[in-house]
């Protein structure tokens, strides 16, 4: 079983507004954030909207228990097939619930997973799923098309995050225990490791790839960056206060990766082109245990991350235009949140509660004490990643 030691949750005033749509957003559609909820034993939907009003909450869905990671297919603007389908792992009841965006139902649960299900990745063509299984020192190979394993693979101690290469050809695996401390590289071809990765701290959580050739990995005070076009080779070792856990890159060509703290109340961007901390963006609070981080990729009108503070049962949103927060989510819907995924759908009848929304009006812009720059200020920039779950020792 996996539990959590968290407090009530406080509200943070807003930041700077957020943007109107671009012009070339696609039409009929529009980002959604599913976030598990671990508490409640739910995942919360929630419209990203297209004006300053947004985001409104849409809806929660009832899923196995203790959920923690949330996963989907990535989609591009020029999208025209069906809805990919959002995967949920649940570490209490050893399971993963399969959700269909277009009624927002879990039309599955799939059973024969390991114990203590806990990463899950989708490849790029949303054909494969794989999930980690934290308790069984394995991973699950899912037949997204029938929703099915159909392997299972030994990997190391521990299994935490997962995340599969741009081009859908690896699957980094992060083995936490202390017996391995490694990552764990599947070739998706023939679905088994051919490699094991070492040297990327102490106690790692999370994996993200960027579109260059490169992959970070959060450990116990730092970040580790990986040259995945030499072999895995680990080039750098970040130094971050605390204990670094979510981790999302920018696939379209941003110079920021941005990590989450489960010890701090901030959120480290790195500049990509020193591999150093460029600012420390305050979340909420000394007990936030901030684990999840996801990122709208689909258009240019909301250039930012999603951020889950489980320990203040709320969601901060920060800008990447400013590295700065626009507004904290506190709603009745936000139980212990972990997981966030951030995905394009083509619900027509969205409606937003106005209770955890912002007008305009109400929105003023960051004070000093809303971040802390420590270098210049980033340029725009977009992408995602596959968040998951916690496991508190």
């Amino acid at each position: 079983m996996t539990s959590l030691a968290v407090l009530a949750g406080v509200a943070v005033p807003l930041a700077t507004a957020i943007p109107a749509v671009a012009s070339d957003s696609p039409q009929n559609y529009r980002p959604y954030a599913y976030i598990a909820n671990q508490g409640s034993n739910t995942v919360s939907v929630w419209n990203l909207g297209y004006s300053s009003d947004d985001p409104g909450f849409y809806t929660t869905i009832h899923v196995g228990e203790e959920p923690l990671g949330v996963a989907a297919a990535p989609v591009t603007r020029d999208h025209t097939g069906p809805d990919p389908y959002i995967y949920v792992t649940n570490a209490g009841s050893h399971s993963v619930s399969v959700i269909n965006p277009d009624t927002d139902t879990v039309i599955k649960t799939i059973d024969n997973v390991g114990e203590e299900p806990y990463g899950v990745a989708v490849s790029p063509d949303g054909s494969r799923v794989w999930v980690t299984n934290r308790d069984s020192n394995t991973v699950s190979v899912i037949d997204a098309s029938t929703n099915t394993v159909i392997k299972t693979i030994k990997v190391g101690e521990s299994p935490e995050g997962v995340a599969v290469s741009p081009d859908g050809t690896r699957v980094y695996v992060i083995n936490s225990g202390p017996n391995s401390n490694n990552i764990s590289e599947i070739d998706t071809g023939t679905d088994t490791v051919i490699k094991t990765i070492d040297n990327v701290g102490r106690n790692p959580h999370q994996v993200a790839f960027s579109d260059f050739g490169t992959a970070y990995v959060t450990a116990k005070g730092e970040v580790s960056v990986i040259d995945t076009s030499n072999n895995g080779t680990v080039t750098d070792h970040i130094p971050i206060d605390g204990d670094p856990y979510g981790v999302v890159t920018n696939p379209w060509a941003s110079r920021w990766v941005y990590v989450t703290n489960t010890t701090t109340d901030k959120v480290s961007a790195i500049d990509l082109n020193s591999n150093t901390v460029a600012a420390n963006i305050p979340v909420g609070g000394p007990d936030a245990a901030s684990f999840g981080i996801a990122e709208n990729p689909y258009t240019n009108a909301y250039p930012g991350v999603w951020v889950t503070n489980s320990g203040l049962n709320n969601v901060t949103r920060i800008s990447t235009d400013s590295n700065r927060v626009w507004d904290t989510l506190s709603d009745d819907h936000f139980d212990h949140p972990v997981g966030v995924a951030i995905t394009y759908l083509t619900h027509t009848d969205a409606t937003s509660n106005t209770s955890a929304r912002r007008s305009s009006s109400e929105q003023r812009p960051p004070t000093s004490a809303q971040s802390e720059p420590l270098g210049a200020a980033p340029a725009r920039a977009a992408g995602a990643a596959v968040p998951a779950g916690h496991h508190t020792r």
